[in-house]
């Protein structure tokens, strides 16, 4: 298996989307803070910028998050919350874009900035664009449906912010099966909504998706487009750096550590 996340072997989502999680339980008049000791994390150290949170530990904050509220459409609840700002500064690169295809693009080049627990796909054809969202093989935790539902609605809610209030996918498509009332998310997507189907996926008529956006900032998705590059790459080339440093200390005691020595326990290239 090819590990395409930030940390080793280990799916995380970024800490300002879960920070968006923290507000929208308390929306429901729950104590956040109380339901993310009881998954096991403080959320106070959570509000470090830039942070990364296991998969695993966000799971089970949804599953007591949708215990505690009684509410089967927690995951539209988290996306009307949503800001930019939430996504760090791919959220802000996708508010200045050109239109909302432009949008689609940078959604799906840097989808791992907010969340390495699924991989995006952008599919077109003569008249549709398609933005799927696919849980990564070979990880024990994929993301909560509740999670898939939030992020999907919140990329509609940044398109609605390029392309006016109005906008909508032609589609949304869930993977997970959901045999309650649609109307709630039809309601919030402003298009059909179906669960059941072979992909997570927003479906767009091309012909909606290029209008212009009259506040596009090119100077300003370059600046930000930029940052996320660097970050992402500074990001792994810090955590390779703290797993040298500590093979390196564990095996000192036993001799000689080499470079090459290193770099077949680490899989890397001398």
């Amino acid at each position: 298996m090819t590990d395409n996340t930030l940390l080793p072997k280990t799916t995380t989502s970024l800490s300002s989307w879960v920070l968006l999680v923290a507000k929208a339980i308390e929306g429901y008049g729950l104590d956040s803070k109380g339901i993310f000791q009881q998954a096991g994390m403080d959320l106070e150290e959570i509000k470090k910028p830039h942070g990364r949170i296991p998969t695993e530990s966000m799971k089970r904050v949804w599953d007591i998050a949708r215990e505690q509220s009684g509410d089967p459409y927690l995951g539209i609840k988290v996306a009307s919350y949503f800001q930019p700002n939430v996504f760090s500064a791919l959220g802000m690169a996708l508010a200045a874009s050109h239109h909302v295809y432009d949008a689609l693009k940078r959604a799906h080049r840097y989808s791992q900035m907010v969340s390495d627990g699924s991989s995006t796909v952008l599919e077109e054809t003569d008249d549709q664009v398609f933005f799927k969202l696919i849980p990564r093989e070979g990880y024990q935790s994929p993301p909560n449906h509740f999670a898939v539902e939030g992020i999907l609605g919140s990329l509609v809610h940044v398109m609605r912010l390029i392309a006016g209030d109005d906008f909508a996918p032609e589609a949304v498509e869930f993977q997970h099966e959901f045999d309650g009332d649609l109307q709630p998310y039809e309601t919030f997507f402003g298009c059909p909504v179906s669960f059941g189907n072979p992909k997570n996926r927003l479906v767009f008529q091309k012909g909606k998706i290029f209008e212009e956006h009259a506040f596009a900032n090119s100077t300003l998705t370059c600046t930000l487009d930029q940052w996320i590059e660097d970050h992402l790459s500074n990001f792994k080339e810090e955590l390779l750096s703290t797993k040298v440093k500590k093979y390196i200390l564990k095996n000192l005691a036993y001799g000689e550590v080499d470079q090459q020595t290193v770099a077949k326990e680490l899989a890397l290239s001398p």
